[in-house]
């Protein structure tokens, strides 16, 4: 019908440049690195290697399973197509970052929430056994998920996941311990977080650490199903 669907062409600086005016991308190459342009209509709606496109950087390394790595390189190497011609250490590098997944470091489940304890009400006994929860193994039976709560008016996130039981498992017993959260007031991003983690990933908090506040948190003392 006349219509262009793409063009391709090369730069004089070198790039090459190709162009689909349908969809309104641009992809330049330079030889060594791919710059991909989108529109605003493609906000939130992309997935892979460049990324979601919501502004939240938090969440760009999403695997192609939804799990939210945190190493760059396993990141990328959860895309690799790992036939005959792959190359380098993409195998090895998605090979652990799958093992890290198995683990349980990264998670899809929904979140369980913490139940906040007010400090008159922790129990001493119970806080001198809490640092036994972050030895405990995980099993079938429970996951490490991050805990989201309200505070003062802010939205808090745990920086660390913390033990949970999984359906149709309950907890045998809390213990009280001392987290760390970080607290932002209400926003169209911690509220981006808050969806992140109800759909079961864990964000990367770790950077924000200089931000956190303790509070005194209940979690399972071991799971059973």
């Amino acid at each position: 019908d006349g219509e262009t669907l793409a063009q391709m062409y090369a730069m004089p600086n070198g790039e090459v440049h190709f162009y689909a005016p349908q969809q309104d991308l641009m992809v330049q190459y330079d030889g060594t690195a791919v710059k991909v342009k989108a529109q605003n209509s493609y906000r939130s709606e992309t997935r892979g290697l460049c990324g979601t496109f919501n502004t939240q950087p938090v969440d760009d390394f999403t695997t192609p399973q939804g799990y939210v790595l945190q190493n760059p390189y396993e990141f990328a190497a959860t895309y690799a197509l790992q036939d005959s011609s792959c190359q380098g250490p993409a195998k090895e590098l998605k090979a652990r970052a799958q093992q890290r997944i198995a683990n349980g470091q990264y998670s899809r489940n929904l979140v369980v929430y913490g139940n906040v304890v007010a400090d008159q009400e922790a129990n001493p006994r119970s806080r001198s056994n809490s640092n036994n929860i972050s030895k405990d193994k995980l099993t079938s039976c429970s996951q490490r998920r991050l805990m989201s709560m309200e505070r003062n008016g802010k939205m808090c996130f745990s920086v660390k996941p913390q033990l949970q039981c999984s359906a149709p498992c309950s907890p045998q017993g809390y213990v009280t311990k001392e987290v760390e959260f970080m607290c932002v007031a209400p926003s169209a991003a911690s509220q981006h977080w808050q969806e992140m983690i109800e759909r079961g990933n864990n964000p990367d908090f770790s950077q924000k650490k200089s931000n956190a506040q303790s509070y005194s948190v209940k979690v399972p003392q071991s799971c059973q199903g």
